[in-house]
């Protein structure tokens, strides 16, 4: 199987390295699809619209270099230091 190259990018997604560059709501994102919420689940949870969640997964998945919420998940679980999706001050 042939992997896509990632928006532009001369690697494929899974030999990109993974920073550590979230933002909290970001990091509360990433911990709701590890989770297996689907996005318009991630947008009642977090108060947002639904493509909110997807302009911040498109983010994310660009940060670290990923292209499924399958990488994201795995992302999560082996990178992770448990975060929790709480309530965040100043969101709805």
């Amino acid at each position: 199987m042939t992997r896509r190259p990632f928006r532009g990018a001369n690697v494929a997604c899974s030999e990109r390295q993974w920073p550590h560059t979230e933002t909290p709501r970001e990091e509360q994102v990433v911990s709701l699809v590890a989770d297996g919420l689907k996005n318009r689940e991630i947008a009642a949870e977090l108060g947002l619209s639904e493509h909110t969640v997807k302009k911040y997964l498109l983010r994310i998945f660009d940060k670290l270099g990923i292209c499924t919420r399958v990488e994201l998940a795995l992302y999560a679980v082996s990178h992770g230091e448990n975060h929790l999706a709480e309530w965040m001050p100043g969101s709805v």
